[in-house]
């Protein structure tokens, strides 16, 4: 094909799928147009609008495999919309996919939004947020037990270890995260005075407490 050349291929049989040189004529086009560089455009094609593709280069690496791409036969297939958008890991074992969620609270039993669940030393599978209902779901492979992590400014972080089954939901028991004390105290610790620091008092039904730890001043 020399420079400048320009062809044009009008399809009027409903079999469209012949063809020209190195690109591919897609069925219900009403026309293509090739030129020298293999840049074809598309005319009316489908009933409506138009678009271009480009086939200059027909020796295209493969994509890259996909956390999200799970065989269908596979429990995890209908779940990949789960997997979190910051996962490192290239590709789930189809035979170990599993998802474990259950719900976060705090100690008034009102559901905590935007906590943050990753699973301990694996970053690899990436995190999630619970809902505005407190509820989070995250994919894994289990068939063991596998350590969550809970994490919010302002809360106590918590670890739970789950028992996880393969190919099905593991459902965690409820959480409850206590938020942090927003009272302290500044510690000399090289001050030979006694000094102490006393948490804010709570409230509830098993009355009033608080919590003191003390500094006495003295060295090892």
């Amino acid at each position: 094909m020399s420079s400048g050349f320009k062809a044009s291929h009008d399809l009027r049989s409903a079999d469209c799928a012949e063809r020209i040189g190195y690109a591919k004529i897609f069925k219900n086009c009403a026309k293509i147009i090739i030129t020298a560089t293999l840049t074809l455009a598309f005319i009316s094609c489908g009933g409506g609008g138009s678009s271009s593709s480009s086939s200059a280069n027909n020796n295209q690496n493969p994509p890259p495999p996909s956390a999200k791409s799970i065989t269908p036969i596979y429990f995890g297939n209908k779940y990949v919309d789960l997997i979190p958008e910051n996962p490192t890991k290239q590709k789930y074992d189809e035979k170990l996919f599993a998802l474990i969620n259950g719900n976060v609270y705090d100690a008034d039993k009102n559901p905590i939004a935007n906590v943050k669940v990753t699973i301990l030393n694996q970053k690899e599978y990436g995190s999630a947020l619970t809902n505005d209902q407190g509820f989070y779901i995250i994919p894994v492979e289990g068939g063991r037990k596998i350590t969550i992590r809970l994490q919010k400014e302002g809360y106590l972080t918590i670890d739970r270890i789950i028992e996880t089954k393969i190919q099905d939901f593991n459902i965690a028991q409820d959480i409850t995260m206590l938020k942090l004390d927003e009272k302290a105290t500044t510690i000399d610790l090289n001050s030979d005075q006694i000094q102490a620091h006393t948490s804010t008092t709570i409230t509830d039904d098993r009355g009033s407490r608080s919590a003191s730890i003390v500094f006495n001043g003295k060295t090892p």
